[in-house]
């Protein structure tokens, strides 16, 4: 008689390794390591900084909510809404030839972009801005350059700790320049019979 012979099957393993590849999961637990693993200090500095980030996040998104719900003009709105403005003025003086600008789009776009750069930055040029509203004609001149210009940001200058300014040219003016180049500005539009001031 023969002898039957027990077999003994194991089973084998058909995992594929997943050795190079990371999930969530062991994402989030490496970083959870890596961060039970930090000094206690080093520990509080991060959550505290971590939770004044969330929280000015949060505030952020209340306050713009807040004010939408509300009705209030957030700035963006009120650029948009100025810029909107001098676009109409625009239309409206270039309809009368009494009235028409005497610059042309591009040369409006140009002056907006000299007056930028007058202002971005440490040091404002004030001659450039006389020249540009010493360029300038009539109030439809004015509205055109305004409309150019729109809503742009004024670095304040790199390590400065002023904050940049994001608004309309009449805005940059305000931000950037004293009450006596003000003053000299809106003289200068004064000589030529243009209503508006900075």
């Amino acid at each position: 008689m023969a002898n039957a012979t027990n077999s003994v099957s194991t089973p084998v393993n058909t995992s594929v390794s997943t050795s190079g590849s990371s999930t969530p999961a062991s994402s989030t637990s490496f970083l959870k390591g890596s961060y039970m693993n930090l000094p206690p200090a080093t520990r509080g500095l991060i959550t505290v900084v971590g939770v004044g980030i969330l929280v000015s996040i949060g505030f952020k998104v209340f306050k713009n909510v807040l004010g939408t719900v509300q009705g209030k003009v957030t700035p963006d709105k009120a650029n948009k809404q100025e810029d909107q403005g001098w676009n109409n003025e625009v239309e409206i003086l270039n309809q009368n030839p009494a009235t028409r600008a005497t610059i042309s789009a591009a040369q409006a776009s140009s002056f907006a972009n000299s007056c930028h750069a007058a202002m971005d930055g440490y040091q404002t040029d004030e001659d450039a801005l006389y020249n540009v509203f010493t360029n300038l004609k009539n109030n439809a001149d004015f509205a055109l350059l305004m409309s150019a210009y729109g809503s742009r940001e004024i670095s304040s200058g790199a390590w400065n700790p002023e904050p940049n300014f994001t608004g309309t040219l009449t805005g940059a003016i305000t931000s950037e320049c004293d009450a006596t180049e003000k003053a000299k500005l809106n003289q200068i539009l004064q000589s030529k019979g243009i209503t508006s001031r900075v």
